[in-house]
């Protein structure tokens, strides 16, 4: 409801038929709210869950298109990958306890965390 609320100050009347237009017009609603001052923090679940790479990868071009305009964002993401790939710092959770945390670099070029990851072992 608010989507469609926000979408129709922009002059639009209906979401988007395919996931690619449905994708830019929410591209559009975050940058006008952002323009108008209205998020300080942008909070952003699970970016990637259940979307095309396609589709991930235009969102992931609307992050750092928000980055570059000083937009402070949380995002919660279970790629590690794409986490990383978007992040200036990132903390690792599991089970609820904080395993790693650091720059995004840092984390990336951790074995440690690889291991934790990509094996499921203890760091």
């Amino acid at each position: 409801d608010m989507l469609k609320a926000i979408l129709s100050e922009l002059g639009e009347t209906q979401l988007a038929a395919t996931p690619h237009d449905l994708v830019a017009q929410i591209n559009r609603v975050l940058l006008a709210r952002i323009e108008a001052g209205r998020d300080i923090v942008l909070i952003i679940d699970e970016l990637s869950l259940g979307l095309a790479p396609v589709i991930v990868q235009s969102l992931i071009a609307v992050i750092e298109e928000l980055k570059r305009a000083g937009q402070t964002m949380i995002i919660v993401e279970q790629s590690i990958n794409v986490a990383l790939s978007i992040a200036d710092r990132a903390v690792f959770m599991e089970k609820g306890e904080v395993r790693f945390e650091g720059t995004a670099e840092q984390l990336a070029n951790s074995p440690d965390l690889a291991t934790a990851v990509f094996l499921g072992g203890d760091a």
